[in-house]
């Protein structure tokens, strides 16, 4: 006699979890009597197009995730007498399964996330203890970072077992070529919590793409290569590299303000009215890796611990914000190698960057705009502090100033002194100490006069300071005690104003030719004495090729006894860098004696720079044999 069938089916359109429509499921059932199995057929399909995604049960429009997958076998139903739990053996083949569950295990580090998988394989076991033999690949993923403002593809292959979700071979990439390979294992833990056991080696990899916050303590455009490792719980991971470095072009910027304080709302639970405190070891444990993350667990963001040794090429750069609307900046190219260390809610940082570049845009108010060249020799040391850095920074501006003020100096010299005001930028990045001097700049300059002792008289200890100042946002030596008298202010206003016209004109030009370098200047007392000064440099082939020229144009003077080197001094310069340390200049240069009043004399040539260092005059000679044998 034929044993009567069981059948059933149910439908349930726009499934969703925490608001995504997953599509429509339709279950068959099939339980005939006497038997142990009954076979299901579960159909999971999109929901079709002309459909409004909206949430079963609400008006509310849903996320829309198209997944199409099968899932078909036996299930046996669970036996009082055999006292066991119920047994699978399911058949799975999936079409298309959407990423959307990653948001479940990196809930507040990813943001988005498209792409799917696609595969097959088998489920065995029971429900409380499945046993997983699938093997996937992912196609199209795309996912992005917000908190680094990162935008990635990945693809791979993946398998699934008891153990864990394993990564056989997965790549990530970014829209600039970088990638990284990784493998390893994403545990369940007898599926009671994730972990993580991965590793994979980064090659100018972009991790961090931002251009301003308000949040981070640091931010910037870092491309990073070498090997990580990310291990241990979600809630309590450690990311490890000890040869990490980042692209030659990478730029950090650290602004210049208050600590910025951190909250991780895990850690606090409060009593009730009654005080009673709830059990901590239930407020931070999921009943499942299904489960929602509890009150007490920290995100994996919070939780996240750091290790990383980080060296930073030639051609880093380091800014030290400290006004940006009006871009008041340190700019440091930097190189050396540093330590990031976080554990125990704490971030350090440690090592030192060595500064051999850059410029800093020294601003006064809105007023006044000097840009800083930074000279080699400086450094920027951490010992703990992330933000907080030591600072020791040289850096130079070069002008040419009246000596109107100056005193001592002859009516009849009228010429302008070319100077170098010198800033030592010290102290702490929330609390920089800045100390300004004055040298005469003999670069590239006829010099007959007794500048030493003019030097002397410009670095006396009690005025070194007052006399760089005046130069600095004057261009004379008016703005000083023994001057700010009636007698001067006319010649201290016009001379003000002049300076202002400039330093907009400067900072106009300057963002309408963002590829050019551009500074002029007005110098004089009056409008009858009157000096412009000029500065451009065109930068091309990634800085290979430099053309530059930078002077003065001196106008005839209303006093008929006065000598003075009439016309357009300075210097035209074409340099083409075969290497970083070594160059070749073409110049032309038009120029007399920077203090006394002689003739002007024109000067054409070709020159060759090569830097490198050295501890003796023995492995220089064997550094240059060596090389000049590669060459060949």
């Amino acid at each position: 006699m034929r044993q009567p069938i069981l059948a059933g089916s149910a439908i349930v359109k726009s499934f969703s979890i925490d608001h995504r429509i997953l599509g429509d499921i339709e279950v068959v059932s099939n339980y005939q009597t006497g038997s142990t199995d009954t076979d299901v057929s579960l159909v999971l399909t999109p929901i079709p197009d002309e459909r409004d995604a909206v949430l079963a049960g609400t008006d509310l429009l849903g996320e829309r995730i198209s997944n199409d997958l099968t899932l078909k076998g036996t299930v046996r139903l669970p036996s009082k007498s055999e006292d066991i739990d119920s047994k699978m053996d399911l058949f799975l083949d999936i079409h298309r399964a959407d990423l959307f569950f990653l948001k479940y295990i990196f809930s507040d580090a990813i943001g988005t996330v498209t792409g799917y998988l696609s595969g097959d394989g088998t489920i065995k076991g029971s429900f409380t203890n499945p046993l997983f033999d699938v093997k996937l690949g992912l196609i199209d993923g795309r996912f992005n970072v917000p908190i680094t403002q990162s935008q990635y593809q990945i693809a791979g292959d993946v398998r699934i077992d008891r153990e864990a979700i394993h990564v056989d071979a997965a790549k990530i990439s970014d829209s600039q070529g970088g990638f990284a390979d990784l493998s390893g294992r994403i545990l369940f833990n007898d599926y009671r919590f994730f972990s993580l056991d991965i590793g994979g080696r980064l090659s100018e990899l972009q991790i961090m793409n931002v251009g301003a916050s308000t949040e981070l303590p640091f931010y910037g455009f870092l491309w990073a290569s070498g090997d990580i490792t990310l291990n241990g719980p979600l809630y309590d991971a450690t990311l490890f590299s000890n040869n990490a470095s980042t692209r030659a072009n990478s730029e950090l910027f650290i602004p210049i303000e208050e600590d910025l304080s951190e909250t991780d709302e895990s850690f606090i639970v409060f009593e009730d009215s009654a005080g009673y405190i709830p059990d901590f070891n239930q407020l931070n444990t999921r009943p499942s890796i299904l489960g929602r993350r509890p009150t007490a667990e920290r995100r994996f963001l919070d939780g996240l611990n750091l290790d990383l040794s980080i060296y930073a090429p030639v051609g880093s750069t380091v800014h030290l914000v400290i006004d940006p609307l009006l871009g008041d900046v340190i700019n440091a190219k930097s190189t050396g190698t540093v330590q990031l260390i976080r554990g125990d809610d704490k971030f350090q940082t440690f090592g030192q960057l060595s500064v051999d570049g850059g410029d800093y845009l020294f601003t006064a108010g809105e007023l006044f705009f000097r840009r800083f060249i930074i000279n080699e020799g400086g450094t920027i040391t951490w010992d703990g502090d992330s933000v907080n850095a030591q600072l020791d920074i040289p850096a130079s501006y070069r002008t040419r100033a009246s000596r109107a003020g100056l005193p001592g100096s002859d009516a009849q010299q009228t010429g302008l002194i070319p100077l170098i005001v010198n800033l030592q930028i010290s102290g702490t990045v929330n609390g920089p100490q800045v100390d300004l001097s004055l040298s005469i700049d003999q670069v590239n300059q006829n010099v007959l006069g007794d500048y030493k002792a003019l030097e002397a008289q410009l670095n006396q200890p009690d005025r070194a300071t007052e006399y760089a100042t005046s130069v600095l946002l004057t261009n004379s030596f008016q703005l000083t005690t023994d001057n700010l008298t009636s007698d001067s202010g006319s010649q201290l206003a016009f001379n003000s104003v002049s300076q202002l016209v400039s330093a907009q004109l400067n900072r106009f030009l300057n963002e309408a030719l963002p590829n050019v370098d551009f500074s002029f200047g007005l110098l004089g007392e009056s409008a009858a004495d009157l000096d412009v000064t000029y500065g451009v440099a065109l930068r091309l082939l990634d800085e290979r090729l430099i053309i530059r020229g930078e002077g003065v144009y001196q106008g005839t003077r209303a006093a008929e006894n006065v000598r003075v080197n009439e016309g357009l001094q300075g210097e035209f310069v074409v340099e083409i860098r075969i290497s970083p340390k070594v160059s070749v200049e073409v110049f032309f240069r038009r120029e007399g004696d920077i203090l006394e009043t002689s003739e002007l004399t024109n000067t054409t040539g070709v020159g060759v720079s090569y830097q490198t260092d050295f501890e003796s005059w023995g492995r220089l000679f064997r550094r240059l044999t060596n090389e000049t044998s590669e060459t060949q």
